[in-house]
């Protein structure tokens, strides 16, 4: 992995650590918002406001963002279920010692 990229992904987590349920409770808040677009999209469709023989364009594109709304919210689901207990068991000290090791790679200074 890029280094400078493995060290963004640590910075991250190192700030997730420090308040996990936080990050659990904005992850469900983007699954719910989600959920909420796709399930009003769901309903448009299903109305008589859209008429998929005369407007294929428009059906077609409501439907597909409504799939990639259901998407997302199965992602942010997952990663709000997911971050918790992934966070249990990693170590500040673990990444800390791996930031130093990158900014001494990289000749520049851990923040």
């Amino acid at each position: 992995m890029n280094l400078k990229t493995e060290e963004k992904l640590l910075r991250a987590y190192s700030k997730l650590i420090d308040a996990p349920e936080q990050a659990e409770k904005r992850f469900m808040r983007y699954a719910q918002t989600a959920m909420f677009i796709c399930i009003l999209i769901i309903f448009l469709l299903l109305s008589d406001n859209i008429d998929p023989i005369e407007n294929k364009f428009y059906f077609a594109l409501f439907a597909f963002i409504s799939g990639y709304a259901f998407g997302l919210c199965w992602w942010f689901l997952q990663a709000g279920t997911q971050t918790v207990v992934i966070l249990k068991h990693m170590s500040r000290d673990s990444i800390d010692k791996r930031l130093e090791e990158i900014a001494h790679n990289t000749g520049t200074r851990p923040n």
